[in-house]
């Protein structure tokens, strides 16, 4: 008896762990659960082609199946989009003029929620002047080396053209436009006449409507910068002792500079030197003592130029 009840012991516990481990890979049952939409709204009749579908995220879903149709699900002339999304949002551009009917529903392996209905209208009067063009390069307070550049945008849905200019330093007076250009593309090259700070900006445009003004700001700099005067201590030098504050002036324009000090024989540099440093000024100390010592610096700029080197001092630590 005791026997049989040990095998049918051994029989069941290995049984209970299996619907255990089962359990742990069960989906959550979503069925009576509904998709929030947040936008675009119920009704919304919208003067953009574009626009941004947004809901809140279901627990336990794994996907979002959306569905866009023109006119309605109940006479479909085109199925627009037919996706499951895994995210809380997609953008859609969708052809001008059309009434749309558009359904989502949340989905994973084993169950979904109902679907959630709403209808989009696409105005068709090409009315763009609440769209923005997206610049995409150069970055804003981008600082180039050379003066042919490549600007690239965003297409707006109902312009056709657009027009690009260009102001130095900026747009904040007429006189300062320096050039404006109309394509049809979405990329343009110019070259800049000057170093310096500029401007450029970019709107579209139909027969009827224009954009608003994207502005980004850039910077011309083919100059290297001058080279730096040394400050301190003053050329031949004698000092007490260290450490022994080295300094000197840059040009504004500068972001860092190259600090070389050397052996006596004024040619053989310190170990670990040259230093690189963003700042003009440095504190120097060595092991050697009752030494002559030469150093220099040497200036890059933001673009990436080289300045001449300064003039070599020499100071004598005793």
């Amino acid at each position: 008896m005791y026997r049989n009840k040990l095998l049918l012991l051994l029989i069941l516990v290995p049984g209970m762990f299996v619907i255990k481990a089962c359990k742990d890979f069960f989906e959550e049952d979503i069925t009576n659960k509904q998709v929030k939409i947040i936008a675009p709204t119920d009704k919304l009749k919208s003067k953009n082609r574009e626009n941004l579908f947004l809901w809140e995220e279901v627990k336990g879903a794994l996907s979002y199946h959306l569905q866009v149709v023109h006119p309605s699900f109940d006479s479909i002339v085109e199925f627009a989009v037919d996706s499951l999304i895994q995210a809380d949002r997609v953008t859609l551009v969708l052809n001008q003029g059309r009434e749309y009917q558009w359904r989502l529903r949340a989905e994973n392996g084993s169950s979904y929620t109902p679907y959630v209905y709403r209808t989009l209208t696409i105005d068709s009067t090409n009315d763009i002047s609440t769209q923005i063009v997206k610049l995409l390069s150069p970055d804003d307070k981008y600082i180039s080396d050379t003066t042919t550049l490549e600007f690239s945008w965003r297409s707006i849905a109902g312009a056709n053209t657009y027009t690009i200019e260009f102001a130095k330093p900026d747009f904040s007076k007429p006189q300062n436009v320096q050039n404006s250009y109309n394509t049809t593309d979405t990329t343009f090259v110019y070259t800049f006449k000057s170093d310096g700070a500029h401007s450029w900006r970019v709107l579209g445009r139909n027969d009827t409507y224009n954009s608003g003004y994207s502005v980004r700001t850039l910077t011309i700099d083919t100059t290297p910068p001058v080279a730096p005067t040394l400050t301190y201590p003053p050329n031949n030098a004698v000092l007490d002792s260290f450490p022994v504050q080295l300094s000197w002036s840059h040009a504004a324009d500068v972001a860092l500079d190259y600090l070389s000090v050397y052996h006596p024989d004024g040619n053989t540099l310190l170990p670990g030197y040259p230093k690189v440093l963003t700042q003009p000024n440095y504190v120097f100390s060595h092991s050697s003592v009752d030494s002559v010592y030469y150093w220099q610096v040497q200036s890059e700029d933001a673009s990436g130029h080289l300045s001449k080197s300064s003039l070599k001092r020499i100071f004598t630590v005793k």
